[in-house]
């Protein structure tokens, strides 16, 4: 099966103050992370971008191997509606440009899930957790 992953980069970082997928993380921008693991995998066939209009150029500076780049919509589902119907893949992986550390083990566990019942999703554990600390050490 050739799967097409789609890289969702067209938020605005509004909660975050700013377009945390361009912000550079060990010397790259954090979308190129997930974007590179794609790319490597073996069953995935291509890697297709969708991110936000003004950044359709550095996007195809910075990724000539992009089978697609194409601007995104007004919210996620749009964003998301568009890269699958330029995909034109009976199999499309959507990922999210703010989350670079997705792992090629996640990527094969949906495809494998895929094959087997023609749908598929991750489910990872959260590791992270937000807390507010009192100085005195105190939640």
């Amino acid at each position: 099966m050739g799967a097409v992953a789609i890289i969702l980069a067209a938020g605005k970082g509004t909660r975050f103050g700013g377009d945390k997928v361009w912000s550079i993380l060990a010397g790259k921008p954090v979308w190129r992370w997930s974007f590179e693991t794609f790319l490597s995998h073996p069953g995935i066939e291509a890697v297709g971008i969708v991110g936000a209009e003004d950044r359709l150029d550095q996007f195809r500076q910075l990724a000539p191997e992009a089978a697609f780049i194409v601007a995104g919509g007004e919210t996620r589902t749009e964003s998301s509606r568009i890269g699958v119907l330029t995909a034109k893949s009976d199999a499309v992986l959507l990922h999210d440009a703010a989350r670079p550390y997705v792992s090629a083990d996640v990527i094969q566990a949906v495809l494998d899930a895929i094959e087997r019942t023609g749908a598929g999703a991750p489910g990872v554990p959260i590791s992270d957790t937000v807390r507010t600390v009192r100085s005195d050490g105190l939640e």
